[in-house]
């Protein structure tokens, strides 16, 4: 940390320290706090300051992620220590300076609630996890920037409840609970290409983490960028979305096949056929879905699924704005480059299943506001199922029977009731407000139960017309949508 030798009477005094209180981390903190160490280290700009703490504490260089992260904080001498306290208290040093981390039996927490936050590049991930990191205990959030649950035991896991970093599908496998939450943002497909395009292009040469493909944004155009071999098949550019909530080991088969096969005919059956539905059921997995370009509605409504107070958070922490400002390593002005026909046709053929991700995230979106807009209108129905009733009774006239009627047959214990031409009736006036024709209710008599009508009726594009522009309106119970929750069974291994 002093970059020198340490003199005898220094290295005589923190041994005794060390023997008597087995505390590294006072030894840490002292030399951190002296003026020898400010005036070696914390003189130079943040970004040096951030990569030696990289080298001073954990022994490797500063990942990117994590330089881009800590750089701004440790710009204000007001957080220097309590950074460093951070990485003195993470896993990683744990592990290096401390030996093997306490490692507790995983089936004590196996039925544990459990958050899991599949961060997406260019999609504000990085503000979601400092709220997750301030919103939860101390020491129950897993934090990182890149993707390396697979390195870790069982046990240690376990001792987490949030987890939050640049993980796949795949990734969250690796933690030993019954049930993990998935929660996730995305983006409008192509703003993203040129959001990433543009914050690689934002680092300078200098830039300690100067990696090949921000070489490259620096010298060529967004249109040659995204045609070069080396970044259209990457997983930074091709489905990056898809990668995070298929899972890689998926993606890459899809991948494999899509970009070797020269037929577009059956590419599109097999994406209709195959790749669409699965992106649908995976992303209904979700327990949470938000959208960057609605991000302080969907900040919002995060906080209430989480069941925590929402934070102010004021900055982008990973714009190109805000890095130009406290990180000398980022150009001050970046212009933007236009997306050119012949771009926007090389980003189209980066996106295809991206943008099937994105509808699907959007439509689930909407189906969020519904639900959280419409409580009291869920409490109201959980009121009216005390009441009585059977399916095959006769509907008196009028809208509020109506309503009635086929709130009690839902919100009761009678949702997987087998529909009757009442029921059909019945919710056909309640939802869309109309007389159902003939063939509508034979059509829709050939549904299961009570819950999947609502649901059709909820997911029509007749409701979506009748009700965009008025609140409230009603929504799906979440036990019609798909689980919330990835389940999976106990394993013999943990």
């Amino acid at each position: 940390m002093l970059g020198r030798d340490g003199d005898a009477k220094g290295v005589k005094a923190y041994a005794a320290t060390l023997n008597k209180r087995q505390d590294i981390d006072h030894i840490l903190k002292d030399i951190a706090q002296s003026a020898e160490f400010k005036k070696k280290v914390f003189s130079g700009n943040a970004p040096d300051l951030a990569q030696a703490y990289y080298k001073g504490i954990l022994g490797r260089d500063g990942d990117p992620e994590g330089m881009a992260t800590y750089t701004p904080i440790l710009s204000d001498k007001a957080n220097w220590v309590r950074i460093m306290q951070q990485f003195i208290g993470s896993p990683e040093f744990r592990e290096i300076y401390a030996g093997r981390t306490v490692i507790v039996d995983p089936s004590l927490h196996y039925d544990e609630p459990c958050w899991a936050f599949l961060h997406i590049e260019k999609t504000a991930g990085t503000s979601i996890q400092r709220l997750l990191a301030t919103a939860f205990p101390k020491g129950s959030v897993l934090a990182e920037h890149t993707d390396s649950l697979y390195r870790r035991s069982a046990g240690e896991l376990s001792q987490y409840s949030v987890f939050a970093g640049h993980f796949t599908y795949d990734s969250v496998r690796y933690i030993p609970r019954k049930s993990v939450s998935l929660l996730t943002f995305v983006r409008e497909p192509k703003d993203r290409l040129s959001s990433l395009y543009h914050f690689l292009r934002a680092h300078e040469p200098s830039h300690p983490l100067f990696t090949p493909h921000m070489a490259l944004a620096n010298e060529v155009n967004m249109e040659a960028f995204f045609s070069h071999k080396q970044i259209n098949r990457s997983g930074d550019a091709w489905n990056h979305m898809t990668r995070a909530v298929i899972g890689a080991r998926q993606w890459q088969l899809w991948r494999q096949y899509l970009t070797d096969s020269s037929d577009p005919t059956r590419n599109a059956e097999l994406i209709k056929t195959v790749i669409h539905p699965e992106i649908r059921k995976r992303m209904r997995e979700f327990a949470f879905i938000g959208l960057q370009e609605n991000f302080d509605q969907s900040v919002e409504m995060l906080c209430k699924v989480l069941n925590i107070e929402k934070p102010d958070l004021k900055a982008r922490y990973q714009s190109v704005e805000h890095l130009a400002k406290v990180d000398p390593h980022f150009k001050q002005k970046v212009e933007k480059q236009p997306v050119t026909p012949e771009c926007d046709r090389i980003m189209s053929q980066l996106i295809q299943l991206d943008t099937l991700v994105y509808e699907e995230a959007k439509l689930i979106f909407d189906e969020q506001i519904a639900r959280e807009e419409n409580r009291e209108d869920t409490r109201i129905a959980s009121d009216l199922s005390g009441a009585g009733g059977s399916p095959d009774t006769v509907i008196p006239n009028g809208a509020d029977s109506e309503a009635q009627y086929f709130q009690k047959a839902f919100s009761g214990l009678v949702q997987d009731t087998r529909l009757t031409p009442a029921l059909v009736r019945a919710g056909f006036g309640f939802i869309l407000g109309r007389v159902v024709s003939e063939k509508d209710l034979q059509a829709h008599l050939e549904l299961p139960a009570v819950r999947d009508l609502r649901r059709t009726l909820l997911l029509s594009q007749e409701f979506r017309d009748k009700y965009r522009h008025m609140q409230p309106v009603p929504q799906p119970r979440p036990d019609e949508l798909s689980g919330a929750t990835q389940e999976r069974p106990a394993s013999t291994n943990g």
